[in-house]
């Protein structure tokens, strides 16, 4: 999505969305869905299985609700009170209004990136530049903070100077061309350098918009500009007409490009009523047929790999029936060297013996490394676990063989699918989503309590627990609560920072003087350190800890809603 239609959007989208609440948010495999109240349209989709994420705003759902893993819960429920994008940078701000619980009275800032290697989704309290959460892959760059953007490029499609720059004709572009070149070829040179230069330089000009001004204008920044200067003038007036365009030089970026207004190309460009519309038919053309080829892949790479798995295990099990299949040699072998065994001598390699038919001779291996015993003691174990082995790897053959057929079928099976909503179930959770899920998990069996939107307290319920909580779930930089000099439940303080109020770590310390033994004490001095410096002694019973680096603070018993 070029930054053009991302800045129209931000405007289409604030009047869309005022007043409209966030309803749920659930991540899918490379994507994630806002669900919406009070808006025109049920869902808003930011895809991002491409280089560059996507948002969609649809009134389908990509899955069902159940399929997806929530996300940013402290954004349910919150109304959206105004959308805008910074600058032409393809990056979309909601601000959410405060909720109606105790501890949610602060604004919220939702930050969509559109850019590539950044993460797509980011969530940040107003009053602070650390994120409450964010969704992206492991190797995408997370904001700085909710405005922050990209290095500024030295002009701008909004305010272009009136003559072109000097510091967009570079001198020697035909310095790579030996002369004489052909005109066709000189003109195919300048377009390339001049549509890489303008990318770079201009804001709000994308590679593909780039790309085809310039071969219209054969490279030349002189017929070039004027074009750029119209584009501006349409975009003055914010009244926006959506035009979807097919620029196939520009391979798949440029198969259905979407602008607010009507470029001034040669290019018929087809105009869509809204921008609804227009989302949709790029979705339809582009968007959703790739993210389905994307879920394919990522359905088909798990059985692929289970699938040369389960052909590896059934080559080896062939190796081992065959010689399962041998277990009569073997004993043979062994009846022969027991008999033989006084001329077997250590370091023998092989022995030549007649057979008991007396008929014929047989060469015998050895193993020159082990003792004659130990040659013939191994001829009769291969053969005891042939004789019993054989049945047992037939019939687990025979199953593998079954399974495989089975993730073939499933394999073509796969192929078959057009819907996202059928893909997604058959996609392993992501790394991220069993982490996620793996945190959750210990979560559920402590006490939890919501001091604000950033901070929430754990409190575990037995010695087993609270050694859970310490040693295994909290993290070095949260904050640990104990009720000094008796004894009482653990208590975890996670969204710490140095920048969280007094106030939020008073509450949790009355939380852990209110689980503990001096729970009807008028006040009662609380210990809490940084977890980083609380470790378990040696040999201790579940449930000890020694802090060191600890500051004692005295509180009156209370759970937060009592505090309030």
């Amino acid at each position: 999505m070029n930054s053009l239609t991302v800045y129209a959007l931000a405007f289409q989208l604030d009047e869309a969305l005022s007043g409209a609440a966030i309803a749920g948010m659930r991540r899918f495999p490379d994507c994630v869905t806002l669900f919406l109240e009070g808006a025109p349209f049920k869902y808003m989709h930011i895809l991002y299985h491409r280089r560059e994420p996507e948002l969609l705003v649809s009134e389908h759902e990509i899955a069902p609700r159940k399929d997806g893993i929530e996300e940013m819960a402290a954004a349910s429920g919150r109304r959206i009170i105004d959308v805008h994008a910074l600058g032409l940078d393809r990056v979309l701000v909601l601000k959410l209004a405060p909720g109606s619980e105790w501890g949610t009275e602060e604004c919220l800032i939702l930050r969509i990136d559109l850019t590539p290697a950044a993460k797509p989704l980011t969530l940040y309290g107003e009053s602070s530049e650390r994120p409450l959460a964010a969704i992206g892959g492991k190797k995408a760059r997370r904001a700085a903070g909710p405005n922050d953007v990209l290095p500024r490029k030295p002009y701008s499609i909004l305010q272009l100077p009136a003559e072109p720059p000097a510091a967009l004709m570079p001198e020697g572009s035909q310095a790579g061309l030996r002369p004489p070149s052909p005109d066709h070829t000189r003109r195919w040179s300048n377009a390339r350098t001049r549509a890489a230069a303008l990318a770079h330089a201009v804001a709000g000009v994308d590679p593909v918009l780039a790309g085809n001004l310039s071969r219209q204008a054969g490279g030349d920044l002189a017929l070039l500009w004027p074009q750029l200067t119209e584009i501006a003038k349409r975009l003055a007036p914010r009244v926006w007409a959506w035009h979807l365009y097919a620029f196939p030089e520009e391979g798949e970026a440029g198969a259905a490009a979407l602008y607010p207004i009507e470029l001034p190309v040669q290019e018929h460009g087809e105009r869509k009523k809204d921008y609804r519309e227009a989302i949709d038919a790029r979705a339809n053309e582009v968007i959703i047929p790739s993210y389905v080829a994307h879920l394919r892949r990522k359905a088909a790479a798990m059985l692929g790999k289970d699938l040369k798995r389960l052909e590896r295990l059934v080559r080896n099990l062939e190796a081992d029936l065959i010689d399962a299949e041998r277990s009569a040699e073997y004993r043979h072998y062994g009846d022969l060297l027991v008999t033989y065994r006084h001329k077997l001598t250590p370091g023998m390699k092989e022995i030549v013996v007649r057979d008991f038919s007396g008929e014929r001779e047989v060469t015998i291996p050895l193993d020159p490394a082990i003792s004659p015993d130990r040659n013939i003691r191994r001829y009769f174990t291969k053969a005891k676990k042939g004789e019993k082995g054989n049945h047992i790897i037939r019939t687990r053959k025979r199953e593998m063989e079954r399974e495989i057929a089975r993730h073939r079928k499933a394999l073509e099976r796969i192929g078959a699918l057009e819907s996202p909503a059928e893909l997604i179930p058959l996609i392993p959770q992501e790394r991220a989503a069993r982490a996620a899920a793996r945190d959750a998990g210990p979560a559920r069996r402590f006490r939890r309590y919501e001091i604000d939107a950033t901070h929430t307290a754990f409190v575990g319920k037995s010695d087993a627990d609270n050694d859970i909580l310490t040693h295994d779930f909290a993290s070095p930089g949260d904050l640990w609560f104990h009720a000094q000099g008796t004894s009482g439940s653990h208590v975890i303080l996670k969204g710490y920072h140095r920048s969280t109020p007094n106030a939020v770590i008073e509450r949790a310390a009355a939380i852990a003087a209110y689980f503990s033994k001096a729970r009807n004490s008028s006040t009662v001095p609380v210990i809490y350190a940084e977890k980083r410096h609380v470790r378990r002694p040696r040999k201790s019973k579940p449930g000890t800890a020694l802090c060191s680096r600890g500051t004692t603070i005295f509180v009156k018993p209370a759970l937060p809603g009592e505090t309030k």
